[in-house]
């Protein structure tokens, strides 16, 4: 008679141990994002940007790789913060001036970035023109889909002085690709 009650208590048990496990998970699933978040790694991207037109002026290919992928990664975390806000809402007129202020920073930073790619192309040998090209096609590539993310989520009001952001970014990536050959 007391192995019903065995089994009884160990489906309980297993019963309230799934339920917390099922809750870690979906805890662990949510992806909490905000302006301020999308912000702050829009911020981050800019300081980046700084960082690789520093190595590719005084540094070799080593140097602009590793730079290249902490702005490549950078820009994933602005990405995923961003992106994640056209899933959630369309900012208010306080949050699009925020995020306005910080694609505002960045796209100075990308142009002198790129500038200062373009201009060492020359100065580059076969193989580190080969890696900058690859850099070169997968950042313009990840600035495009943070574009399509504004595009979603920024109030109707702000759109053209979002275009006129993300062209200008777009302006210094093709002239960068033109001088690589892209």
């Amino acid at each position: 008679m007391k192995l019903p009650s065995l089994f009884r208590s160990l489906f309980f048990l297993y019963t309230i141990l799934s339920v917390n496990a099922l809750s870690v998970v979906d805890k662990r699933a949510i992806i909490t994002t905000s302006p301020q978040l999308c912000a702050g790694d829009l911020d981050s991207v800019g300081i980046q940007l700084g960082q690789l037109q520093a190595a590719v002026i005084t540094g070799g290919v080593l140097n602009i790789k590793h730079d290249y992928n902490t702005v490549s990664s950078q820009l994933d975390a602005a990405q995923d913060s961003c992106c994640a806000l056209n899933q959630q809402m369309v900012a208010s007129t306080t949050d699009a001036n925020m995020l306005l202020q910080s694609l505002a920073a960045v796209t100075p930073k990308a142009q002198n970035a790129l500038t200062e790619i373009k201009n060492r192309e020359t100065n580059y040998n076969f193989l580190t023109r080969l890696f900058v090209k690859s850099y070169l096609k997968n950042l313009d590539r990840k600035t495009a889909a943070l574009q399509t993310c504004f595009q979603q989520f920024m109030p109707a009001a702000n759109a053209t002085t979002v275009q006129a952001y993300f062209n200008d970014i777009d302006a210094a990536f093709n002239a960068t690709k033109s001088a690589y050959g892209i």
